[in-house]
């Protein structure tokens, strides 16, 4: 019983697992901001290629383009 309770102190004060399990939580941090920011700057780069397309096209048609932000 004595040595359970060793095994369980030993195990309670170890700090490895604790900095792996704060260095993983970091890393899904980071991926999950990426994973946003991508998103975000995704929905940007749609608009401005969009408005882009509707230059070329109105200009195809009318001589300008109307953009607008």
């Amino acid at each position: 019983m004595k040595t359970l309770l060793q095994g369980i102190r030993r195990f309670w004060n170890e700090e490895e697992g604790a900095v792996a399990i704060e260095y993983a939580l970091l890393a899904v941090l980071i991926a999950l901001a990426m994973a946003v920011g991508a998103g975000l700057l995704g929905d940007g780069l749609n608009l401005i290629f969009s408005n882009i397309a509707e230059c070329f096209n109105a200009a195809g048609s009318s001589g300008t383009c109307p953009i607008t932000m």
